[in-house]
């Protein structure tokens, strides 16, 4: 299942690019505090077409669940619960937030306030919620968490092009969190703190590596949600003509699984 995040701005566009390539939909613009805050989010949910939405990008921004200050941390898990319910609303049971794993807590407390906290928001809402490497420099803290929380709809999505901005091969990140994967990022940057760039425009040098990774993880799991990360209309076009030009996931005519080693 291949995805993209269109923009409200630009959705007719976006659009008609999803529909002739078979795509859908990762709702992002409605994680945005002055969309969540104001009667935008009526009107911006209205410009999407739920039968394509499949994914809501949950609340990012200055989002930290284990913050030592407790109005910080109060609204962090607010705005969570906020995208989870956003997410019933249009019907999509699958929701994506990021670790905010750069915090003052060591990592014990980190690992277990964030586990009580998404295992707790899964319950709640009977929804999957998949984890995502933002600014994570290590597949560790994602790991501990996951394994702490012992709970099925909890799930990882590994952001691709931010893992090739760190210095652990991207490969010993699938291996480590192999059991816990329900989601994948393909994004291209020119840093971990990068903006978005047309797929084949940032610093991976080794697309085939992407593209044979990507191929196996779908093979192991069925269905498994892959997002193409862009800015806008014009580099969606740009990165799918890249991977069909280059003949990489997911135009290829791979079908055999591989131990990843």
């Amino acid at each position: 299942m291949i995805l993209v995040q269109p923009t409200v701005e630009y959705m007719d566009t976006y659009l008609a690019i999803i529909k002739r390539e078979n795509m859908w939909i990762e709702v992002l613009d409605l994680s945005f505090p002055e969309v969540m805050d104001s009667r935008q989010l009526y009107t911006y949910s209205q410009q999407y077409e739920p039968h394509l939405c499949q994914t809501l990008h949950g609340a990012f921004l200055d989002i930290n669940i284990a913050s030592r200050d407790r109005e910080i941390r109060r609204v962090s898990q607010e705005r969570c619960r906020q995208s989870c319910e956003i997410a019933k609303i249009l019907g999509i049971n699958r929701v994506i937030f990021s670790t905010g794993v750069y915090s003052d807590r060591n990592i014990y407390d980190w690992t277990v306030i964030n586990a009580s906290f998404f295992r707790a928001l899964a319950n709640e809402f009977d929804i999957q919620i998949c984890l995502k490497n933002f600014m994570d420099r290590s597949p560790e803290p994602l790991y501990r968490l996951l394994e702490t929380a012992q709970e099925p709809r909890l799930k990882v999505c590994l952001d691709f092009g931010r893992i090739m901005c760190t210095q652990i091969p991207i490969e010993a990140w699938v291996n480590l969190l192999w059991d816990h994967i329900g989601y994948i990022h393909l994004s291209e940057r020119n840093h971990l703190f990068g903006g978005r760039l047309a797929l084949g425009n940032g610093t991976i040098n080794n697309w085939n590596r992407i593209s044979k990774l990507c191929s196996k993880l779908s093979l192991a799991y069925q269905d498994l949600p892959i997002t193409i990360l862009v800015n806008s209309p014009e580099q969606l076009e740009q990165s799918l003509a890249f991977l069909k030009g280059n003949s990489h996931f997911p135009f290829t005519a791979c079908t055999q699984r591989s131990t990843i080693v």
